[in-house]
């Protein structure tokens, strides 16, 4: 929910989306949320 989601990764794509992308893709429990915000 944020590094999943279409909406919440534009917002953040622009700005890192290649290291958070694959790095959040496993963390994304503790760090989509934290990426997106």
């Amino acid at each position: 929910m944020g590094v999943d989601d279409p909406g919440d990764r534009q917002r953040w794509a622009p700005s890192h989306r290649s290291p958070p992308t694959e790095f959040c893709s496993a963390y994304a429990s503790r760090c989509g949320w934290r990426w997106s915000a």
